[in-house]
């Protein structure tokens, strides 16, 4: 690789199940009642569990500060196969792991594989950022933090107004809502989105029309902002 700090994250795709169980089994029931079943049961152990998805694994890559991974699928067509003594054969072998190769990274093939095959690289400073985060950062006074809340005024409303002391960076106005910079983010990358109105509930303050626009604001400003920072928003 090409880059230092790259890990990989293997997995069984639990979508691969109902196939393997209507085309290698031909059992069309327990093919219908997997499509509906969270849970799986180990062959190996006999124990209950919860398979994770390549894309809950690629979020929790993500989350971690990695780049989008890149995504592999193993054993496509193998599991699939029920003459398990064919396999046993050099020649077709030979055949059906070329055919696997060329499935590996092509969708939907690579989707509906046996097992998953995540590989992602930390970005280049992503550790200096993050490091020096960590080292500003101070316990947080939750009492002094609730008193300011209730007593002094919306810093929102004060930074609309161009009040000194309340600036901070915009990223994104569309006239109804602004995403600005947290001035002491928690995280790398910790963009606001807000309407411009004073909302302090969303319930009471805003209609369901108003909260969607709010949302669609918001996913425009994650869009924009990702690949510019190189790693997932950190919050939003």
């Amino acid at each position: 690789m090409d880059r230092p700090h790259a890990c990989q994250r293997d997995g069984a795709e639990p979508v691969c199940d109902p196939l393997a169980a209507a085309v290698r089994s031909g059992d069309l029931d327990e093919a219908l009642r997997l499509l509906d079943t969270p849970t799986r049961v180990s062959a190996t152990y006999n124990v209950e569990y919860k398979p994770r998805s390549a894309d809950e694994v690629a979020a929790d890559l993500l989350a971690a500060g990695m780049d989008p991974p890149v995504r592999y699928g193993i054993r496509a067509v193998c599991d699939l196969i029920a003459d398990d003594d064919a396999k046993h054969d050099p020649e077709f072998f030979d055949r059906l792991l070329r055919l696997e190769n060329a499935m590996a990274a092509r969708r939907p093939y690579r989707d509906a594989a046996r097992y998953f095959h995540l590989v992602a690289t930390k970005p280049v400073g992503a550790e200096d950022v993050a490091a020096a985060i960590r080292r500003r950062r101070v316990a947080m006074d939750m009492d002094d933090y609730e008193t300011r809340v209730r007593t002094e005024p919306c810093f929102i409303c004060e930074f609309f107004a161009g009040t000194p002391g309340f600036e901070h960076e915009t990223v994104y106005d569309d006239g109804d809502h602004v995403g600005f910079l947290n001035k002491y983010p928690t995280l790398p990358s910790y963009v606001l989105v807000v309407p411009r109105h004073h909302a302090e509930d969303v319930v009471r303050d805003l209609t369901p029309e108003q909260y969607l626009r709010l949302q669609t604001a918001v996913h425009t400003v994650a869009a924009v902002t990702n690949p510019v920072l190189r790693q997932p928003l950190g919050r939003i």
